[in-house]
């Protein structure tokens, strides 16, 4: 059986990283994905310093000889750092491109950076006609395995949704996907995220949702291990403009072992197998289906879940980044030092903006 990457012994690198990485603090997948990555490289004996968007690179990355930098960012900031990677810096320095932002050929300045580290094949190619950096490497979100594993306990309800509300549009997905299915079936159900407007909340409550506010991702393990089965609703705009890039929260609740119903979205990435990691629900009808299988039959909820988590530890954790990061750096001819593990984390959650779709 596969472990998990908190059961792992520390272990000594044959040679050691000065790595500092850029989040927004208020972006999820930045914060769940690069602080799974960076307790990887920790436990494997590299220096790691994890910075906020406006900590002055001429102060932390001094000794690094690896910069990653989020999308989360600023263009102004990224451009920044950039400038500093030109004209002061010896370190190789990249950008995570996971679209927080959206993409455009002009949006960031990248011409001081050695590559991008894309979280889809759709986000690279992207990169690559724009000709926004002579390298791109697709490295998608993972589960920090560590940290999300399976919680169990009682169940207290059928259904759990983490995710903001956001636009006209999102509404209207989530109406189509959770909202009507959940009223329909009479299913007891919880919302988690952002603060919503009071006509979402009203929505919440005539469709039986409880809207439980923002949850701290430490949490989210113990949450979904309350209930039987979680929805994930991708944005559709997202989806036709970028294929393939689901939440990191899809990632963590198959780690934690809890099936799962998607709304439609193309893995164009082959990163897991529909009917097996989790179930695919191509309109209204199809998501009751799902919903009213999962609630009634246990069986199938452990199959769901177990193969989703085994998917995981085989394929999509932190470790595996991990791993895929010292690649690329031995690609990118990186000069390696002797000195002593240190890190600097980021706080255990992020703030109340959760925008995590």
């Amino acid at each position: 059986m596969t472990n998990d990457a908190s059961d792992h012994q520390p272990i000594c690198a044959p040679w050691v990283l000065g790595v500092v990485c850029y989040a927004q603090m208020s972006a999820p997948g930045a914060s769940h994905f690069l602080e799974g990555v960076a307790g990887e490289l920790l436990r494997r004996g590299h220096r790691l310093r994890l910075c906020r968007p406006d900590d002055p690179p001429e102060l932390v990355c001094e000794d690094a000889d690896l910069v990653i930098v989020h999308d989360g960012l600023s263009p102004a900031q990224v451009a920044r750092i950039g400038h500093h990677r030109r004209h002061h810096g010896g370190y190789r320095l990249l950008f995570r491109h996971a679209a927080l932002q959206g993409l455009a050929p002009g949006m960031f300045d990248l011409s001081g950076y050695d590559g991008v580290l894309a979280a889809g094949r759709a986000v690279a190619e992207l990169c690559q006609s724009f000709g926004l950096a002579a390298r791109v490497w697709v490295w998608p979100d993972a589960a920090d395995t560590g940290r999300f594993r399976p919680v169990t306990g009682e169940h207290e309800g059928d259904v759990v949704f983490f995710g903001a509300w956001g636009d006209q549009d999102r509404g209207v997905e989530l109406r189509h996907y959770l909202l009507e299915p959940v009223r329909l079936l009479g299913l007891r159900a919880k919302a988690y995220g952002p603060p919503i407007p009071a006509a979402a909340a009203a929505q919440y409550a005539e469709a039986g949702v409880v809207y439980g506010g923002w949850a701290p991702h430490d949490r989210v393990p113990s949450i979904l291990g309350q209930f039987r089965c979680t929805v994930h609703v991708p944005s559709r705009a997202r989806c036709r403009l970028l294929p393939g890039l689901p939440s990191i929260r899809l990632f963590e609740a198959m780690a934690c072992g809890v099936p799962l119903v998607s709304a439609p979205w193309l893995d164009c990435d082959g990163l897991f197998t529909p009917g097996r990691d989790f179930l695919l629900a191509r309109d209204a009808a199809e998501m009751r289906r799902h919903l009213r299988a999962l609630v009634n039959d246990a069986e199938l909820r452990a199959e769901i879940g177990l193969h989703a988590r085994r998917t995981i530890l085989a394929r999509h954790s932190c470790v595996h980044r991990a791993d895929q990061l010292m690649d690329i750096c031995r690609e990118l001819a990186l000069p390696f030092s002797p000195s002593a593990a240190t890190a600097l984390r980021l706080p255990s959650s992020v703030e109340p903006g959760d925008h995590a779709q």
